[in-house]
């Protein structure tokens, strides 16, 4: 059993609060935390409500909010729990507990989510919840909120699980540099948007610290999920400070009316697609998976690629050097210092990228009329999630307008002829890309392989580069 002391008694407001000690043996072993559970009495029904999760544990007001939303069916039949940080218990005399707040929440990466939507909310299904109480399994009557590194771990919770959550409230959020919180905004601007409906909000008088500055954090992110096409509010208020909103009932109440709005005829979506994503895919266009047959790729980027000079490629056993094959014959033309995981060639044919899955950079040579490549220097630098053993990409491609694309273990990622990332394709499913090119047979035909051997194809608005045709670049830089 992970719940232990499990209490249960009637709450003031007249639900069912129910609380206990959660002990991990799973994705957070050896920390303990308590959570907190209420079913509000205004419920219709026990069959499957939906679900809220409060980080930092469940506010004082929020009880009262929820009976009076659910009563308007201003929200679903629903029940909240209320998750506070992790501790961990010292195992020797005189040792400190250690909270573990900060590494949960302003982490990113999917490890948080996983833990309260593979770990946590089974258990309480399980060993807590009376059994003829059922949960949603549907992502859109799942929400959760948070204040500070709350807010933060409950938009990363939306973003890295979108598969389960899609709506959050989010007070003061900590997109600051704590643990690298400031690049989510970035990847709001960059990723194809997805389907998450956010309350947020800030003071101009929030928290200014070594890791950043608060209140122009949230503006930042606002402005961010203006320009990535998100469903989002946001409250400022004037001379607020740190986590303001995050204990008041009638923000709350706004905060979850937002979020929860046509909760019974329209599920969350998107309002536009960010414009460098829009330059590539439409909303209408979508991953297919794929059969993978002999129609690939155009510009393949794997261990060779064509050009008018001939051959580039490397030889497995020499992976440090790039060859040119001209008719029969071969030469060494480029001596690196790692190993060469793609290639692809510009679309003017003055350029050779080069990726490796051991460096951070995309390289560019220059090409003399030779053939013979000159002068690298570090081109598209990428994108790093945390805690990858391979930083690099570990295959490239370009189209007709000397767009590079990236596979990466964050998804595409798309550079502009002068080097800028500014769009970030994922994978259905949080598949690994590892081989990209466009369909020989259909030139407007993104093709994708990943980690595991499946095939994608999605019909993209650019085009696969011809190799007897020199064009000149034409992409937006930004």
């Amino acid at each position: 059993m992970s719940c232990k002391d499990i209490q249960i008694q009637k709450h003031v407001m007249g639900g069912t609060l129910i609380s206990f000690k959660y002990v991990s043996e799973h994705l957070e072993p050896g920390s303990e935390r308590d959570v907190t559970i209420y079913i509000p009495k205004a419920n219709r029904t026990k069959k499957n409500l939906a679900l809220q999760v409060y980080t930092d544990g469940m506010r004082e007001c929020e009880p009262a909010v929820l009976e009076k939303l659910v009563t308007e069916k201003a929200v679903p039949p629903i029940i909240t729990i209320g998750v506070k940080p992790g501790v961990m218990p010292s195992l020797i005399d005189g040792g400190t507990a250690r909270r573990i707040r900060s590494i949960e929440y302003d982490s990113l990466g999917p490890r948080y989510a996983n833990f309260i939507i593979d770990e946590v909310i089974p258990a309480i299904q399980k060993e807590v919840l009376p059994k003829d109480i059922t949960l949603s399994d549907s992502y859109d009557m799942h929400s959760i909120c948070g204040c500070s590194s709350g807010g933060i771990c409950s938009w990363n919770a939306c973003w890295e699980r979108n598969d389960y959550f899609r709506r959050c409230l989010i007070n003061s959020p900590t997109f600051s540099s704590f643990r690298g919180g400031e690049e989510l905004l970035a990847y709001m601007r960059k990723y194809e948007t997805k389907p998450i409906r956010c309350f947020m909000t800030a003071g101009t008088d929030d928290m200014r610290n070594s890791a950043g500055d608060w209140h122009l954090e949230a503006l930042t992110a606002k402005e961010a999920m203006e320009y990535g096409g998100y469903e989002y509010d946001f409250e400022l208020f004037e001379g607020g400070k740190h986590g303001v909103g995050s204990r008041d009932a009638d923000v709350m109440e706004r905060g979850l009316r937002f979020i929860w709005k046509g909760w019974k005829t329209k599920p969350v979506g998107i309002r536009h697609l960010p414009e460098r994503v829009a330059d590539i895919v439409t909303m209408d266009s979508s991953w297919k998976e794929d059969g993978g047959d002999n129609d690939w790729l155009v510009n393949v980027a794997n261990y060779q690629t064509s050009s008018p000079y001939g051959t580039y490629y490397q030889q497995i056993k020499q992976p440090k050097k790039i060859y040119l094959r001209i008719h029969d014959k071969k030469k060494c033309v480029a001596k690196l210092d790692f190993a060469v995981a793609g290639m692809a060639l510009s679309c003017d044919k003055s350029l050779l990228y080069v990726c490796s899955i051991y460096q951070r950079f995309v390289y560019a040579f220059r090409i003399a009329k030779d053939g013979t490549l000159h002068d690298m220097y570090p081109f598209a630098r990428l994108h790093v999630a945390d805690d990858l053993e391979l930083v690099g990409a570990t295959s490239i491609c370009v189209d007709d307008q000397d767009r590079l694309y990236a596979a990466t273990d964050l998804g595409i990622q798309t550079f502009s002829w002068e080097g800028h990332c500014n769009c970030i394709l994922p994978l259905p499913n949080h598949a690994t890309p590892f081989a990209i090119g466009f369909s020989q047979k259909k030139p407007n035909q993104l093709r994708v392989m990943d980690l595991d051997g499946n095939y994608y194809v999605r019909d993209v608005l650019t085009h696969a580069p011809q190799l007897d045709v020199v064009s000149q670049p034409g992409t937006p830089l930004f």
